[in-house]
C-alpha cells in the first residue's frame, strides 16, 4: 500500500500536526495546565499562544468539526445537525461527508499536492480520495469501510486489534465496564495515531480523539457534584483523568516533532452541566401552533425502551405516544426537530405539506413564535427556558442556509436541550434528560498553538473555529479559497504572511464537495446504516 511514505518528494518547509480533543474545556483544561495537574499542556501554553476556541450555533459534533475542516459556517458547508433535512420528508436523513458542499483543507491541500493524514475526524465518512490517507471516525459502520486506502484497516488491527469506533454510555449497565471500554478505545487510537505519524508523516496529520466528549457527558454530574457547576478546588473526578490521559498523548507527540513543525491542539466545543430535556414541540402543541393526530396504543407497546442500567441519571423512558410522525401537517404551523433546540415554520413550497404562506404570513406566524417562546417558562423554577432566539437566516450565510432552521434558540446555556427523535414526552414540558447523561456542550473549545514561527504570546482573543483552515492552508503555501468564513491566524505567526481570502463581496456558489470524490463508490449498505442509526437512536438523535 502506497500512501505515502515519510521522506518522499522531499518535506515542506514544515509540517502541521493537528490535535482534535472533543470536548476538550478551555476552563477546566486551562485552570488544570496553570495548576502543574497537565504538564504538557502547561508547556505547550508556555511555548505559544492559547486561548478559547468559538464554535459554531449550534456547537454540535458534526457541524462543528465540519465549520472546522472547511473554514466555512453551516450556512455554506450544508451540516446542521446529525441528519439533513431531505426532499418531500419531514423526517431527517443521518448525514455524511457527501451532504457537505464545501471542500475541505484535506481535498485542498492534496490538489496542491500536498500529503495529508486525516484520523478519525467526525463526519469525514464515506473516505475522500485523498493524496495520503483517511480513516473516517464518527459515523463509520467498520473500520475497513472508513480507510483510504481500504488496506490501511489492516495495518491499523496489527498496531491496535481491539480498535473501535467509538463508545457510548447508554450501550453499558454497569459504568465500570463503559468507563474500561473508553479508556481501551483510547489506548487503540493512541498507538494507530502515533503509528500513523511516525510511518508516513504527512504535510498535515489531524488526529481525533473522542474520549473527554463521552465520559464528560456521562459522568459529569458525578465529577462536578455541586449541581454540576465547575469548582476550583474540585479535581474533577473521572474527567479529570481522562484529560491527563489526553495530556500523556500530546507529549507524546510533542516528543515526536521536529523544530520545523507546528503543532495545534483544538477542540470544537466545551463542556458544562446539563440539567434538563425540552420538549419543544409539546410546547408547541400547547400555543395551538401544532396540531397532532390522535395516538393509537395498544397494551403495552412502546416506541423505545431503555434495559435497567446503573450509569446515574437513567430516569425510565415510559411511553410518550407521539413522535413527529404523529404531527398533524394540514394544521400545524411551526414544529421543532433536531438537537440543541431548532424550530421550524411549516411553510408552503418548502415543507411537504407547508401551510404558512411565504411573505406576510410567514412573517406574522415567525412573530407570534418569538413572542411565545420568550414566555416559555420551565413549570418547576418558574424561569425562562430560552436565553437567546437567533433567526436562522441571520445567524448563517451562504448558499445552504435555505436549510438552516427559522429560528435557533439557545436555552439556558446549553444546560437545557431537545433531542431530535424525542419531541414529545406526553404533556410535559421539560424532563430529567431522557438518556445518562449529565453533562453537555458549550460554545467555547480549546485552542493551542506552538511550533515553528509561532510567537509565545500567552492568551489569544477568541478565535473562531473557521480559522483553523485558512491558517493551515497558508502554512502549508496552499491557496484559500475567496470566500471562506474564517481568517488566519495571523497574531500567532507574526513573521511568517498569512493572506486572508479576497472577499467578494456577494456569495458565490459552493465548490462542489471533496466528499464527492467517493473512492468506495457508495456510503452505506443497508445493514451498515442500521448499525450507526442505532448507535445514534438511543442517544435520541435520530427517531
Amino acid at each position: 500500500m502506497d500512501v505515502g511514505r515519510a521522506g518522499a518528494g522531499g518535506r515542506a518547509e514544515m509540517r502541521v500536526v493537528i490535535l482534535g480533543f472533543d470536548g476538550f474545556s478551555p476552563d477546566l483544561a486551562f485552570h488544570w495546565a496553570g495548576q502543574g495537574r497537565l504538564p504538557h499542556l502547561d508547556s505547550m501554553m508556555a511555548r505559544g499562544a492559547w486561548g478559547p476556541l468559538r464554535s459554531v450555533i449550534h456547537p454540535i459534533t458534526p457541524a462543528a468539526w465540519t465549520s472546522m475542516v472547511t473554514g466555512t459556517n453551516p450556512g455554506r458547508h450544508g451540516i446542521f445537525d446529525f441528519g439533513v433535512r431531505c426532499d418531500g420528508r419531514y423526517e431527517p436523513r443521518l448525514a455524511t461527508s457527501r451532504d457537505c458542499r464545501e471542500p475541505d483543507m484535506f481535498g485542498l491541500l492534496s490538489r496542491a499536492g500536498r500529503r495529508v493524514g486525516a484520523f478519525n475526524v467526525p463526519l469525514t465518512y464515506p473516505p475522500s480520495g485523498v493524496n495520503g490517507f483517511m480513516v473516517t471516525g464518527m459515523h463509520t459502520p467498520h473500520l475497513e469501510a472508513g480507510c483510504y486506502p481500504r488496506a490501511l484497516a489492516g495495518e491499523i488491527r496489527q498496531i491496535a486489534p481491539d480498535y473501535s469506533i467509538d463508545v457510548m454510555s447508554y450501550w453499558y449497565e454497569q459504568r465500570e465496564a463503559f468507563v474500561s471500554d473508553v479508556y481501551r478505545m483510547l489506548e487503540a487510537r493512541r498507538k494507530a495515531a502515533l503509528h500513523l505519524w511516525r510511518r508516513y508523516r504527512p504535510d498535515l496529520f489531524m488526529a481525533v480523539f473522542v474520549a473527554a466528549d463521552r465520559i464528560q457527558h456521562a459522568l459529569w454530574a458525578e465529577s462536578f457534584p455541586s449541581s454540576g457547576e465547575i469548582e476550583n478546588d474540585v479535581i474533577g473526578g473521572e474527567v479529570f483523568r481522562v484529560y491527563k490521559a489526553l495530556d500523556d498523548i500530546l507529549g507524546e507527540f510533542q516528543d515526536e516533532l521536529e523544530d520545523g513543525d507546528v503543532l495545534f491542539l483544538v477542540s470544537d466545543h466545551g463542556f458544562g452541566p446539563l440539567y434538563k430535556d425540552v420538549y419543544l414541540n409539546t410546547f408547541l402543541q400547547q400555543t395551538g401552533l401544532l396540531v397532532t393526530h390522535p395516538v393509537k396504543r395498544s397494551g403495552e407497546t412502546r416506541w423505545y425502551r431503555y434495559p435497567k442500567r446503573t450509569l446515574p441519571h437513567i430516569p425510565a423512558i415510559g411511553s410518550p405516544g407521539k413522535t413527529i410522525r404523529s404531527i398533524d401537517w394540514s394544521r400545524t404551523k411551526a414544529y421543532s426537530h433536531g438537537m440543541f433546540g431548532n424550530v421550524y415554520i411549516n411553510t408552503a413550497g418548502r415543507e411537504p405539506a407547508g401551510i404558512v404562506q411565504p411573505g406576510s404570513e410567514f412573517q406574522a406566524a415567525l412573530g407570534q413564535l418569538v413572542d411565545e417562546l420568550t414566555d416559555f417558562r420551565d413549570p418547576q423554577d418558574g424561569q425562562p427556558v430560552v436565553d437567546h432566539i437567533l433567526l436562522g437566516r441571520e445567524l448563517y450565510r451562504g448558499p445552504a442556509v435555505t436549510q438552516a432552521p427559522d429560528l435557533v434558540l439557545i436555552m439556558r446555556n446549553y444546560a437545557y436541550m431537545t433531542r431530535g427523535g424525542r419531541e414529545f414526552d406526553g404533556d410535559r414540558l421539560v424532563s430529567a434528560p431522557k438518556v445518562n447523561h449529565s453533562g453537555n456542550h458549550r460554545l467555547d473549545g480549546c485552542l493551542v498553538v506552538a511550533g515553528q514561527g509561532v510567537a509565545p504570546s500567552g492568551r489569544l482573543p477568541c478565535a473562531s473555529i473557521m480559522d483553523i483552515c485558512p491558517t493551515v492552508l497558508g502554512l502549508l503555501g496552499a491557496n484559500a479559497p475567496a470566500h471562506l468564513d474564517g481568517v488566519p491566524l495571523t497574531d500567532v505567526f507574526p513573521g511568517r504572511r498569512l493572506t486572508p481570502p479576497q472577499r467578494e463581496g456577494v456569495f458565490r456558489e459552493a465548490l462542489p464537495s471533496q466528499g464527492q470524490a467517493n473512492p468506495t463508490g457508495r456510503e452505506f449498505h443497508a445493514d451498515e446504516r442500521a448499525t450507526v442509526e442505532s448507535r445514534l437512536r438511543g442517544l435520541g438523535y435520530l427517531d
